[in-house]
């Protein structure tokens, strides 16, 4: 066990510690929402506890299996969150198209790596940990989860500057280790390219930890809750039709 691992258990803790207390909330108004973020949590959750457990799952099953099963849960982060944004944001009717293609993209990469070598191909050792080596379409997939993970964290940015004043400082809160937790997460990309970042690696893992902590803040001072916008957006979806300046009328 080393700080690599052992960070990335404490991740997968956290990380289902909030999906269950999100799923346990009962908030009939937020219920998708707090779905999708339990859904979203989830996949870190299941993808951390493949890679804290390497060193006993690759002892007790084939490599190849291990390496499904950890990218089974990662594929799914960068889209669940997407749906998330979108959900929260009030923005899937209009982002509709893009959330079909992030869950298309996220099946066919699954595809890819259940029956080619075109997305992973066998499993490096190195000193103190392993991970499946990224073959010619792993690039792809990459560049994919950033963009998908940029689009839902844009949207979230501008969503915090409608929500209620009461709530407005642990879903700021949330979003501020939610970048953290970005660049601290990208260790786990950047060393299956043997790229070494201290203290990226082998700390970076420590802020997913601080991130679910963050969320959990979120949950119990309801800054996911619809209620966290606008009256107005709430009753009409947009501002009220009495709220449109007259000059704009006809123009």
């Amino acid at each position: 066990m080393n700080h690599f691992t052992a960070s990335a258990l404490l991740t997968s803790a956290a990380s289902l510690a909030v999906s269950l207390y999100a799923l346990a909330q009962r908030d009939g108004s937020a219920g998708v929402v707090k779905r999708l973020f339990a859904l979203y949590w989830f996949s870190i959750a299941f993808w951390s506890f493949f890679v804290g457990l390497q060193a006993v799952f690759l002892h007790l099953m084939p490599e190849i299996l291990w390496g499904w099963l950890l990218h089974a849960g990662v594929l799914f982060v960068p889209t669940t969150f997407f749906h998330f944004s979108l959900i929260l944001t009030q923005r899937l009717t209009k982002h509709r198209t893009a959330l079909f293609s992030a869950y298309g993209l996220t099946l066919a990469f699954l595809a890819l790596n259940s029956f080619t070598t075109l997305f992973t191909h066998g499993v490096a050792y190195r000193e103190g940990y392993a991970y499946p080596i990224p073959a010619r379409l792993y690039l792809v997939f990459f560049v994919c989860f950033i963009a998908f993970v940029l689009w839902g964290t844009t949207l979230l940015f501008r969503h915090l500057h409608s929500a209620r004043p009461e709530r407005k400082g642990a879903f700021g809160t949330f979003l501020a280790f939610h970048l953290l937790a970005c660049v601290g997460g990208m260790d786990n990309f950047a060393i299956m390219w043997d790229i070494k970042i201290f203290p990226l690696y082998p700390f970076g893992l420590y802020a997913v930890v601080l991130y679910a902590c963050a969320a959990l803040y979120a949950l119990k001072r309801k800054a996911f809750s619809p209620a966290s916008l606008p009256e107005a957006v709430l009753s009409y979806g947009h501002a009220p039709p009495e709220q449109v300046p007259v000059s704009s009328v006809g123009t």
